[in-house]
């Protein structure tokens, strides 16, 4: 129980010293005796005396320069000291008027009116009229009646210039102009120089006013300038007396190169 005490007397003892300081009676004396330091004040400065500053003069005004005084010319000068004027020199006191001279007026002639006369009609030799030249006809191919009552075009189907050896086609038709059915028994392409080619074999009948149109080619071996003709045989194809004819106004026009 005292041990409790003295504990707690202890704790309380601690928490005054901690909190008022360490008491008096526990301080030691200080064993030297300490050195006062002498502190130096810090040095004035004076303020420096107000200086009074004279203030600049105004500027002057530019006072008024008086005009200069009119001075004579050179050429006055020169003609008063090196030229005096004679003392004798006297102006004329009236100038003389100029006379006045007559305009002598000349009557200009009047153009003198040409008499008229009436022209000679002469006759004129009358202009020979030049004869107006005859146009050339371009023959064209077109459909014509035979003796049959039956007429054949034939034109060139894609151009009309060909190359040796190149196959030119053409397109055939023939036509019935009859009232009535007209049979053949044969038909082809015939050239200017005496190629043939046979187009239709078979005996057939071409029917009034019904185009008969087919597609067939020749090819030439030399070059030149031929017509090509529809050449139909309508009886005895094969004998002596073989019933042909030719449509040369329908014929096609080609140039081989």
């Amino acid at each position: 129980m005292k041990q409790k005490r003295l504990l707690l007397a202890l704790v309380l003892l601690g928490t005054i010293g901690l909190g008022c300081g360490t008491p008096g009676f526990l301080v030691r004396a200080p064993t030297t005796t300490p050195v006062p330091v002498k502190t130096l004040r810090p040095t004035f400065t004076p303020i420096p005396s107000a200086t009074s500053t004279t203030p600049p003069s105004p500027t002057p005004l530019p006072t008024d320069t008086p005009p200069p005084t009119d001075m004579p010319s050179p050429a006055e000068t020169q003609w008063s000291t090196d030229n005096p004027l004679p003392a004798d020199t006297s102006l004329p006191t009236e100038i003389p008027q100029p006379t006045n001279t007559p305009i002598l007026q000349t009557a200009t002639p009047k153009p003198a009116t040409p008499t008229t006369e009436s022209p000679t009609n002469t006759p004129h030799p009358p202009t020979a009229t030049a004869p107006r030249p005859t146009p050339t006809v371009m023959s064209q191919s077109s459909h014509v009646v035979g003796t049959h009552g039956v007429s054949g075009l034939v034109v060139a189907r894609d151009k009309t210039t060909f190359s040796v050896g190149e196959r030119a086609f053409f397109t055939y038709e023939a036509i019935n102009h009859t009232q009535d059915p007209v049979g053949f028994e044969l038909l082809g392409l015939k050239a200017s120089n005496g190629l043939f080619n046979t187009s239709w074999v078979n005996p057939d009948v071409l029917e009034p006013g019904v185009p008969f149109k087919y597609d067939d080619g020749l090819t030439f071996d030399a070059p030149g300038t031929y017509q090509v003709v529809l050449a139909i045989c309508f009886a005895r194809c094969g004998e002596a007396d073989a019933d042909w004819e030719e449509f040369p106004r329908g014929a096609a026009t080609i140039t081989v190169k």
